[in-house]
């Protein structure tokens, strides 16, 4: 039982539940009102599946009063949607006025107005030649008319005032039928309701001004609620029916110009339009004239008119005079400045009291301006005492001062004086326009300026003496204003305020970004500073480099000339003293050890050279095609008597030569492995080897890798000396070079070339145990060439009957420069400067001649100047005799002086006289 019990107990709650919920449901449920609504432009605007319009606007702002829904449902046309009415299909209509075609008992029609709309005489915007009002004009007009419109009650009567008579009219079945026969032309107008006037259209004439409404069936009781929240809209909420009217249907708004007006304004011709110059967005001059609100307002005029329009800027000052004079009864402003009928002043302050003193007639209002109170910052407000700057004759500021401000005036001849007279303290404040000040006030100049929003506002309107004119220029306000063109022209938003230059505006105006700016650039500043100073610093280390590299060249040439010069006489004379007959044999012995000393000696200076131009990068490498093979015989020939003289076995493998062909320079290659062998027979003793290996093998296509041992079984080095090995001057005392350590550049030198050639080195050795180079160069691959045969041992020529010119200072030099020539029976002549070899060349003497040595270094005038002399005689003998250099100047850069000077050739001193006999036969 207690179960069954608890059964009941819970179906009861369940029930109360379901009851309840059902009652809240119903209570919460909209009224559901079906509206049948038809295409109607800016009533029922249908666009993407969605609707809008001024219908849909009021039946919106009704649900805000009423827990209603409207549900539309579309019909045709207003005959459509009366038949759903009458089917029950829905429940309301709108907009209907009041006609025939709802007059039925089963009808109820309200009685507020949703719509007040007139009916007009409408054609194309395209018909120039009719206006509104124009009576003669359309009482010549075919006029099209809906049936359901000429049905409307009173319509006849509107027909009759409005100057048409019943055979002017066409009247439709159907709307779509009186567009249709428009578009075709058969009509030159239709009457219309106003609402249903459609773009490219224009208005010739307006009457019967009726109201709109909703209708429903009598039964429908829903409709007298509907009717009451329209009421209270209506008392309620005026100013949201003026802007749904503004917004949808703005051309009911205003009337066009007539014909009279149109043919004023064509008689005027142009019109000129009146402005006070420097007023922010309102005008301000720009790069091609003036821009702002009030020249685009010009240009407006000008196209709607279509007549010239032009601007006049005139200043405050200008203005004050006029205003001045206009309150005395005695004069008026246009008269006092002969402005014509055809002058607007634009900007005008909006006061029918200020109208009248001035004598003038106003358009509608255009402007409403709004008001900042601009002030210096940290100041304080609204001070009785306060100097407030404004423009002369600004009489809208001006009567909001008489208001509520001081009387203390400061007169200013711009809106930008004001703003500078606050700034320097000699206004406290002035009153400004929001257009104008925004404009200004951005400028940095204006950054300690602060300003107040005034709930105040004054209204602007054009002016003019003439009140067609007047008329003219409201109308066209007024249509301006309904289409939007005056509300996008007003809109400063779109308008670009001055942009200011310069480093100051900038740090004002973006005071963030020009500190990173500012930071940026002076840590740049620093950055260039630095780095100026470090190229300085590096400019004047390379130049004191420079310096020393070539006052170290220029040391060691003089040192080479001044060594070579002595040189030349030892050797000289040790050569002749071995030429003489009858030389006892331990004499000759002592004069072939003078030259093998002396020979020595040459060879040292020679690395000092050879080192000063690799260090100095003065070196200039030839690269040619080598056969390795040739190259190592040809070497091996020259070395193998030192190798035998000292009892050190020289031990060659070429067999790991696979491309014997490479593209380098054969003289380098010779010298680096001459010197690396020199080395290791120096450093062995007697009965060991030194090993010569070379191999070559494939990189690439187009590379080959070279490699060069060179292995001895001497002293070794000491890893201490390994250290420094290639570091110039440095030697390591061992037992088998004593006396004979030479000047430690050898293996400075190769270390140089191999580097400079692009190659690597690498050294193996262990002190007792002997030496291990390796080199290795990466070279192009040569093509193999066919051998040049050996040309045949040259057969010396007779020289005997030849005269050669010797120009030299020192007597020694002289002395052993005729005796090697004496043993060929050459003739001599010689000339102790480079002067007496130019006197010479110019005399008799000079076609005996037929070679010429020329020493460089000499008094009175050296070789070099000599040279050039001699070449620029116009003998032609001068220009064509050899001139071989023979000289103590050894270095590279002193065998490119002989060369340019016109010089054939050079030989450093000492002489061999092999290479000066070759020298003479080559060029004779």
């Amino acid at each position: 039982m207690k179960n069954r019990a608890k059964q009941l107990i819970c179906i009861f709650m369940i029930l109360v539940l379901v009851l309840n919920s059902g009652i809240l449901v119903h209570a919460n449920e909209k009224e559901k009102v079906r509206v049948a609504y038809y295409p109607m432009e800016g009533f029922f605007d249908e666009e993407a599946g969605r609707l809008s319009g001024y219908g849909v606007s009021v039946l919106n702002k009704i649900t805000e009063y009423l827990d209603v829904n409207f549900v539309y449902q579309r019909a045709e046309s207003l005959e459509k949607a009366k038949e759903m009415l009458q089917n029950g299909k829905v429940d309301i209509v709108l907009p209907v006025a009041k006609n025939n075609l709802f007059l039925s008992d089963e009808f109820y029609v309200g009685y507020v107005s949703i719509f007040e709309s007139s009916f007009g005489l409408v054609c194309s915007d395209k018909r120039d030649d009719l206006y509104y009002g124009d009576r003669r004009a359309i009482h010549k007009l075919a006029v099209g008319i809906a049936e359901d419109t000429y049905n409307t009650i009173g319509m006849k009567q509107y027909i009759k005032a409005m100057w048409l008579t019943e055979k002017q009219l066409k009247i439709y079945k159907h709307p779509t039928q009186l567009k249709q026969a428009a578009s075709r032309g058969e009509i030159d107008a239709v009457i219309t309701d106003t609402t249903h006037m459609q773009s490219g259209t224009k208005l010739l004439a307006r009457f019967g001004y009726s109201g709109n409404y909703l209708v429903s069936r009598k039964e429908y009781n829903y409709i007298h609620k509907i009717e009451d929240a329209l009421g209270v809209i209506k008392t309620q909420e005026p100013e949201f029916w003026k802007e749904l009217i503004a917004r949808y249907y703005p051309t009911s708004l205003y009337t066009p110009i007539t014909k009279e007006e149109a043919d004023y304004i064509k008689k005027l011709g142009r019109l000129s339009f009146l402005m006070v110059e420097k007023q922010g967005y309102y005008l301000h001059t720009e790069k091609e004239g003036y821009g702002g609100i009030y020249p685009e307002l010009v240009k407006e005029m000008e196209k709607r008119l279509d007549v010239p329009c032009e601007l006049r800027v005139e200043t405050a000052d200008v203005l004050t005079e006029w205003l001045n004079r206009a309150i005395s009864p005695a004069v008026s402003l246009y008269e006092e400045k002969t402005l014509s009928e055809r002058d607007v002043v634009l900007g005008f302050y909006a006061d029918k009291r200020f109208a009248s003193f001035l004598n003038v007639s106003m358009t509608a209002n255009y402007v409403t301006r709004h008001y900042y109170e601009i002030y210096r910052k940290g100041e304080i407000e609204d001070n009785p005492n306060d100097r407030v700057a404004v423009v002369k004759g600004d009489k809208a500021v001006l009567s909001l001062l008489n208001q509520f401000y001081t009387d203390k005036v400061v007169s200013c001849k711009d809106y930008e004086e004001c703003l500078k007279k606050v700034r320097e303290g000699e206004a406290d404040v002035t009153i400004m326009d929001t257009k104008i000040a925004e404009y200004y006030l951005p400028a940095y100049q204006n950054a300690n300026l602060a300003l107040s929003f005034l709930s105040l506002e004054t209204r602007s309107c054009m002016a003019t003496k003439e009140t067609v004119l007047a008329s003219v220029m409201d109308k066209v306000i007024k249509e301006m204003e309904a289409d939007g063109t005056l509300e996008e022209i007003l809109n400063a938003d779109g308008m670009e305020a001055p942009v200011q230059t310069g480093f100051v505006a900038a740090l004002y105006n973006n005071p963030q970004r020009s500190i990173r700016v500012i930071v940026l650039l002076a840590m740049l500043v620093l950055i260039i500073l630095g780095l100026m100073i470090a190229v300085f610093r590096t400019r004047r280390k390379n130049e004191f480099l420079i310096r020393m590299s070539d006052a170290k060249t220029e040391f060691m040439s003089r040192m080479s000339h001044d060594i070579r010069t002595p040189m030349n006489g030892v050797l000289g004379m040790a050569h002749l003293a071995r030429q003489e007959e009858d030389v006892p044999e331990k004499v000759d012995e002592y004069l072939s050890k003078i030259e093998g000393a002396g020979e020595y000696l040459l060879g040292l200076i020679n690395d000092i050279l050879d080192m000063t131009k690799l260090s100095s990068g003065k070196i200039v490498f030839n690269y040619e095609i080598m056969n390795m093979f040739e190259m190592a015989a040809n070497l091996r020939e020259i070395l193998e008597p030192t190798f035998q003289g000292r009892g050190v076995e020289l031990a060659c493998d070429f067999s790991e030569i696979q491309y014997p062909y490479i593209r380098t320079d054969q003289m380098r290659v010779m010298q680096i492995i001459s010197n690396l062998l020199g080395n290791a027979v120096k450093f062995t003793p007697a009965g060991k080897k030194v090993y010569w290996i070379a191999k070559s093998r494939k990189i690439n296509d187009k590379q080959v890798e070279t490699i060069t041992i060179i292995r001895d079984e001497g002293c070794g080095m000491s890893e201490e000396f390994l250290k420094k090995l290639y570091e110039p001057f440095e030697q390591e005392d061992n037992l088998y070079s004593k006396g004979s350590n030479g000047t430690g550049l050898g293996l400075a030198i190769v270390k140089n070339l191999v580097d400079q050639m692009g190659g690597t080195i690498q050294v193996e050795s262990k002190l007792g145990e002997g030496t291990t180079f390796i080199i290795r160069f990466a070279r192009g691959k040569g093509e193999a060439f066919e051998k040049k045969p050996e040309p045949e041992k040259k057969v010396d020529k007779d020289l005997s009957g030849l005269k050669v010119l010797i120009v030299e200072d020192q007597p020694l030099n002289q002395e052993i420069l005729k005796g090697l020539l004496a043993h060929k029976h050459i003739q001599t002549e010689v000339a102790e400067n480079g002067k007496e070899a130019v006197e010479l060349m110019q005399t008799a003497k000079a076609a005996e001649i037929d070679l010429i040595f020329m020493d460089i270094r000499m008094p009175v005038m050296d070789g070099i100047t000599a040279t050039r002399r001699i070449r620029a005689l116009e003998d032609g003998h001068a220009n064509s005799i050899p001139i071989i250099a023979l000289t103590a100047n050894a270095f590279d850069v002193d065998k490119e002086a002989t060369k340019e000077a016109g010089m054939n050739g050079h030989l450093a001193k000492p002489i061999h006289p092999k290479e000066l006999f070759e020298t003479i036969e080559k060029f004779l």
